[in-house]
């Protein structure tokens, strides 16, 4: 028969670890058999299931524990740039390949900045404030964020998802060191596929937000109607376009008068714009003309 005082002990300690676990309770797990970005990518998955979700990824954080080499801080800065980029370019492949696009959206980094400067917030408030008062000052619903820790040629990488309006920590998803970032997938993704109705004389803008570079894919047919003009535009010519004023267009996208159109050339990352122009005139043009349209990435 035990005695009172050890039976006292047992169900102490069974108290303290219970205790000890619910507060180091923070969701946390290794990428395991997944890629860090398949993992990322389910748990966004579950979080868009009531609706749609934007997403931003911050800068990661470098560090290095190599004790032989020592890195310059342009070095350490490089590599998490690099890191950021790749992952990026795959999660947004993986959002794709799952038919997800239309419920996340991943927000350019580089809109984040936009939005900050004009609330006349330095862009140094990303590190000075909470991360979930950036998302609540951009509109975004899930922020992520990354630390790498670099040795000779490994990173190893811990990545955070955390939700805005709660401050929710959603996952804390480790990948063990690997020789380099994860290859990207070069797997082509598409960011628009739609068949339109496109009136006489007027125009139609599609937004093209090329997070990373890469071959652009563009094909537009039109199945039924007039020819029409093909261009497509940097972020910064929308305001000229939308105003009648000259404007400037990729030239390698640039066309006019055409039924059956198949292009394809590199840009590079930053905001594009598709625009489709019905400039017919004359009494032998139909009034409306169905078009559809395709436009791919090759990362």
């Amino acid at each position: 028969m035990r005695h009172p005082l050890f039976t006292l002990l047992i169900v102490t300690a069974s108290i303290l670890m219970s205790g000890i676990l619910f507060v180091t309770g923070i969701p946390q797990a290794t990428a395991g058999d997944k890629t860090i970005e398949e993992r990322v990518a389910g748990i966004l998955f579950e979080e868009s299931a009531q609706g749609k979700i934007k997403v931003v990824i911050l800068d990661f954080s470098v560090s290095s524990e190599d004790t032989e080499r020592k890195f310059s801080e342009k070095e350490l800065k490089d590599r998490g740039s690099q890191y950021a980029e790749d992952f990026t370019a795959n999660l947004v492949n993986k959002i794709s390949s799952a038919g997800k696009r239309d419920k996340i959206s991943i927000i350019d980094r580089g809109k984040l900045d936009d939005v900050l400067r004009e609330k006349n917030l330095p862009i140094t408030a990303i590190s000075e404030r909470r991360t979930t008062e950036i998302g609540r000052i951009a509109g975004v619903d899930v922020i992520i964020t990354g630390r790498l820790m670099v040795s000779g040629n490994d990173v190893a990488a811990t990545v955070k998802m955390v939700r805005v309006k709660d401050g929710e920590i959603l996952d804390i998803v480790k990948q063990d060191k690997q020789e380099k970032a994860s290859p990207v997938d070069h797997t082509p993704v598409t960011m628009l596929e739609t068949v339109e109705k496109l009136k006489i004389g007027s125009s139609k803008v599609f937004s093209l937000n090329l997070l990373n570079g890469g071959t652009v894919n563009v094909t537009v047919d039109v199945l039924r109607g007039n020819p029409i003009d093909i261009n497509i535009i940097p972020g910064s010519e929308l305001e000229n376009f939308k105003g009648n004023k000259k404007f400037n267009s990729v030239a390698d996208f640039t066309t006019a008068k055409m039924k059956s159109y198949k292009r394809s050339a590199h840009l590079d990352s930053g905001n594009y714009y598709l625009v489709l122009r019905d400039s017919s005139l004359g009494f032998f043009s139909v009034q409306s003309s169905e078009i559809k349209i395709m436009v791919q990435l090759e990362p």
